[in-house]
């Protein structure tokens, strides 16, 4: 992949360690949804619940917004409360 930046490649690469994603450059598509209202983006968010491990793609509207950085179980959880 760093040596065919943008080729036969779509989005960025999920890694599993604290860099979270890689942006191999060239051009790309973004092909992530965000779990709360579906628009494209790549941003991964952990969970607020303290007891929920859970890591999701959410856009920043909804990160920042009424929903917070909620997976879509704890989200519907707060709602409800």
């Amino acid at each position: 992949m760093e040596r065919f930046p943008g080729q036969d490649f779509k989005g960025t690469l999920y890694t599993f360690d604290g860099r979270v994603t890689m942006d191999w450059g060239g051009e790309r598509e973004v092909v992530g949804t965000c779990v709360h209202c579906g628009a494209s983006s790549e941003v991964y968010a952990d969970c607020l619940e303290d007891t929920c491990g859970a890591h999701f793609i959410a856009c920043e509207a909804c990160r920042e917004g009424s929903m917070r950085a909620y997976c879509p179980l704890h989200i519907h959880a707060r709602s409800v409360v």
